[in-house]
């Protein structure tokens, strides 16, 4: 229900049906009545004021007429505990309670104020009018002793009733605490709501009663609009009764600041207004220590003005107190601490004159927790140990000196102290907002970094003290321990390695502790093959982004190196590995070295080996640091003995084929990025049934028998087993008789045909085919996966399942070339799902699936995981 906010005028005449309506003069009135008509914000019908109205509960008059006055017929209105009373309906029960008016306003009263407004004619109601009450109370509030009110009331009924009395009623105590006859203000909202309510448009009240008593703030409080023909309003009237509220115990309190005068004393200013202290006029400020049970310090303070914007609390306006209090009675900066903020009506002493009721405490407990934390402990620029973070602990106020110690846990010595300035921390007032003193928390400050000691263990305390010699350990103080950071570690990082003309070119970083014991010489030194065969000193730069990550280590901020390593790269081979030391001025005395990963000097892979009817492809890279003017390439084939079966040099298109990918793993190999090469070989008789090495050679030499750098990789072609057979992949024939292949043993026949068990289990499972899948089967009636391979070979029951029987023997992967008799798995080494037995030439027999036979199947559409080979 939203309507226009429309502005409150301030004089308005009225009439209606001819007859005028006349009201006492306000000003003299008031004064007879010891109240006054407060101006003010009104808020409207169609948009609630947002001022927080106080423990009461309503709602705004609706557009929609028809509903608020179906709304408004009930006895009850939105905000409840209203009363439509007329002379005839409210009896004497109430009105008795209700004070009665002075002579002296009874004559005042009978002296009325015409008011006579332009263009406005008030209608009498129709006979058959809605004769709702209805009201709103858009705010009540007690401001600076004084209890406002302002709101509006509207009735069909107040015709005929020219006076308008706000009456506060103590519901409590059933008594009245004033009334007050007031001017009606426009309230063209509350017309809009209520068109056809009679004066709807001069409807509004804002007025202002002094408080007078305690019971303004201890009871409820119920506000009664009545419209009365009688000008002392006492009978003939109309009463829309408000709902109640209580601004009991309604308060507000702060500590602003704590500040220590170097003398002894603390000045404490804040401010505290509550409800409970009316009548209470005198203030003390009480130093209490709550751990002792002592009172170190009060003071009686002259409050002053303060701009709390708090209207429902009785002094707020006048709450703001500043006092000087003595701590000299201060045994412990670990007690818990109180400043008691006391209005008494005994006024002596600290206001305490044994009677609970003549005082008013507030209690501000400081915070003794001691919380803390060290933001730096930095080392990074090499000289300083530059030491900063916060340390907050309320009590810290009575210790008018800091300390920060560096302390060395494993000699358990002090090292360094040093008194310090704190320094404002604005985050931690932020974090903590109980601490009073939480902005003042903050400290920065550096140490000689000599005077650490790598591998000791060290913490740096946080100590207020109140005295100021040494490091405040003869006077009160509190200490924080804060870091358990020990000087030791090392790191490095190689951000780019490149092979050049001149050598090895390395950038990157390396930072060590052992600088602060004064190893400061850097170093790096190449292995090849772990074996030193260059060392160089280098200066480092700055790192600025090392700094930020190792603060912990000394001089990480100058940590960057960008280093040629002068040295022959043709002669070399094998691995890289580079040493990062720091060291003393000749290298080798209290060094501290960190070594790099291995680095290749001649890598390559065969990405491709296909056999093709009689001849292979082969297609891979090559790369090597020492093969710089190694223009000529080969592909060389040997047999496993070393005898070479074929050469071929490759021309321009087979060989520097761009290889990025290379480049990108092994950057600091000269020629990665054009390493790649292919090329088909024949197949010749020689190399059928063996295993051969296929040899990649750079070389400068156009026969390519001399300077050469190779890469050699193992193939192997139809060796091994083939079917039932094994060929040997050193002489590519057949083996005969019992071998042991695989740490196994295995019997062959003349012919090189797998013998013994192994074929009589290939014919055994062959026997049943056709024999339906039965699960949990094990015999000729029907057989599942496993039970075929039990029943074929004669197998325990130990070895009755899948899982059971793939423990039977090595895991062997290169499943196509599976011997005869051989167990094939399907799944994983630890969970198989089905189990067959290879028949030597790409198939095998098996079980497979419930409704399914006993039947053989190729590889080529149903390929194994992997295969063992039975005893």
């Amino acid at each position: 229900m939203n309507f226009k906010y429309m502005d409150t005028k301030k004089h308005y005449k009225m009439y209606k049906s001819g007859k005028k309506w006349c009201y006492a003069a306000i000003a003299t009135l008031s004064v007879a009545l010891g109240v006054f008509a407060a101006n003010g914000a009104t808020a409207q019908a169609d948009d609630v004021n947002p001022i927080t109205t106080l423990n009461t509960t309503s709602e705004s008059a609706d557009t929609n007429s028809t509903a608020m006055e179906n709304e408004a017929s009930t006895v009850t209105t939105p905000q409840g505990n209203t009363k439509d009373e007329s002379a005839n309906q409210n009896g004497t029960s109430v009105e008795s309670n209700l004070a009665s008016i002075s002579e002296t306003t009874k004559q005042q009263a009978s002296q009325p104020t015409t008011w006579e407004p332009k263009n406005v004619e008030l209608q009498k109601p129709s006979t058959n009018a809605d004769q709702s009450n209805n009201g709103w109370l858009d705010n009540i509030s007690i401001s600076n002793g004084q209890l406002n009110v302002n709101g509006w009331n509207v009735s069909n009924q107040d015709y005929g009733k020219d006076y308008h009395y706000i009456i506060v009623y103590d519901q409590s105590q059933n008594k009245e605490l004033s009334r007050q006859l007031i001017q009606n203000t426009q309230r063209d909202d509350v017309q809009k709501a209520y068109p056809n309510v009679y004066n709807s448009q001069f409807s509004g009240f804002n007025v202002s009663f002094n408080i007078t008593s305690a019971d303004y703030l201890n009871d409820n409080i119920q506000i009664i609009s009545r419209y009365t023909s009688d000008p002392l309003g006492n009978t003939n009237y109309v009463d829309h009764w408000f709902s109640p509220v209580t601004f009991k115990n309604n308060e507000t309190q702060s500590i602003d600041y704590i500040t220590n005068n170097g003398d002894g004393t603390i000045t404490v200013s804040g401010t505290d207004a509550n409800n409970q202290t009316y009548g209470k006029s005198n203030h003390y400020i009480i130093l209490y220590d709550a751990t002792t049970g002592k009172q170190l310090d009060a003071v009686k303070v002259n409050n002053t003005a303060s701009d709390l914007a708090y209207n429902n609390v009785y002094n707020a306006g006048n709450a703001k107190f500043t006092a000087q209090l003595n701590y000299g009675g201060l045994t412990s900066l670990n007690d818990r601490i109180a400043i008691v903020s006391r209005y008494s009506s005994y006024d002596g002493g600290n206001g305490d004159d044994g009677v609970a009721s003549h005082k008013t405490d507030h209690w501000f407990y400081l915070d003794n927790t001691n919380r803390s934390n060290l933001d730096n402990f930095d080392l990074s620029n090499g000289s300083n140990l530059m030491v900063s973070g916060w340390n907050a602990d309320d009590n810290s106020v009575f210790a008018n000196n800091h300390y920060l110690i560096l302390f060395d846990n494993t000699t358990q010595k002090q090292v360094a102290s040093k008194k310090v300035t704190t320094i404002d921390r604005s985050d931690v007032e932020k974090a903590y907002q109980n601490y009073i003193i939480g902005n003042k928390s903050g400290f920065d400050t550096t140490f000689d970094s000599s005077l650490l000691t790598k591998g000791h263990n060290y913490t740096v305390v946080s100590r207020y003290s109140t005295s100021a010699d040494g490091n405040g350990n003869d006077g009160l103080h509190v200490d924080n321990w804060m870091g358990n950071i020990t000087i030791d570690g090392a790191h490095y990082a190689i951000d780019s390695i490149k092979q050049t003309a001149n050598g090895i070119q390395l950038i990157g970083w390396m930072a060590d502790n052992a600088q602060v014991d004064g190893e400061n010489n850097a170093y790096i030194i190449v292995l090849n093959d772990g074996k030193e065969i260059k060392r160089q000193k280098i200066t480092l730069t700055q790192r600025p982004d090392v700094a930020n990550a190792y603060k912990n280590i000394s001089d990480s901020l100058n940590s960057g190196f960008n280093a040629t390593i002068n040295l022959n790269t043709a002669s070399l081979n094998g691995n890289l590995q580079f040493v990062l030391r720091f060291a003393g001025a000749d290298g080798e005395t209290n060094h501290s070295d960190q070594y790099t990963q291995t680095y290749a000097t001649n890598e390559g892979n065969i990405d491709t080996f296909n056999i093709n009817g009689n001849s292979i492809q082969v297609s891979g890279w090559h790369a090597a640091m020492n093969a710089e003017g190694m223009n000529h390439e080969f592909i060389i084939v040997t047999d496993l003995n070393g005898n070479e079966l074929y050469r071929t040099k490759l021309t321009s298109d087979q060989k520097n084929i761009s290889r990025n990918d290379v480049a990108n793993v092994y950057p600091w190999i000269a020629n990665a990025n054009q390493s790649g090469f292919s090329t088909s070989l024949p197949l010749t008789d020689t190399m059928q049934h063996k295993g051969i090495k296929v040899i990649h050679r750079l070389t400068s030499s156009d026969d390519g028998n001399s300077n050469y750098s190779d890469f050699t990789t193992a193939e192997y072609i139809n060796s091994g087993w083939q079917g039932n057979s094994y060929y040997d992949p050193y002489t590519g024939q057949k083996v005969t008789g019992t071998v042991t292949i695989d740490g196994k043993s295995y019997t062959f026949d003349n012919n090189g045909n797998l013998m013994t068990k192994q074929q009589q289990a290939v014919d055994k499972a062959l026997s049943a085919k056709g024999t339906p899948y039965v699960w949990g089967g094990n015999k000729p009636g029907g057989f599942d996966c496993s039970g075929l391979v039990q029943w074929a070979y004669g197998l325990g029951s130990n070895y009755r399942t899948t899982y059971q029987q793939t423990t039977l023997g090595a895991h062997h992967r290169d499943v196509y070339n599976a011997p005869k008799g051989a167990l094939v798995f399907f799944g994983s080494d630890s969970a198989p799902y089905h189990v067959g037995i290879s028949l030597g030439n790409g198939t095998f027999v098996h079980a497979p699936e419930p409704g399914d036979v006993v039947k053989t199947t190729s590889m080529r559409y149903y390929t194994p995981s992997y295969y063992i080979v039975l005893n």
